[in-house]
């Protein structure tokens, strides 16, 4: 039997992926002190990532590779660009 394609695999999961999707899954995430960003601070990130540039489909990151929703939730991530820091509340 054939081995399936693992980067075919990828693609299809890839291209079930959605910005609501991803809503969906963020915002059950409970806030942990000194994991995950707060509210506001999360807010800011994706307020800032909206405006940029390098945003692919309204959900991920081209300089990084990472779907802003998640990179933005987690207090230790920053932006690749330097436009908000590893911070949260």
């Amino acid at each position: 039997m054939k081995q399936p394609c693992p980067e075919c695999e990828l693609r299809a999961i890839q291209s079930s992926i959605t910005k609501e999707s991803l809503e969906r899954e963020v915002s059950g995430m409970k806030y942990v002190e000194g994991i995950t960003a707060c509210e506001s601070q999360f807010r800011k990130r994706i307020g800032v990532c909206e405006k940029c540039s390098s945003l692919v489909s309204q959900i991920m990151c081209s300089e990084c590779g990472a779907y802003v929703l998640f990179r933005a939730k987690n207090k230790k991530s920053s932006c690749p660009r330097a436009k908000w820091a590893a911070q949260g509340c």
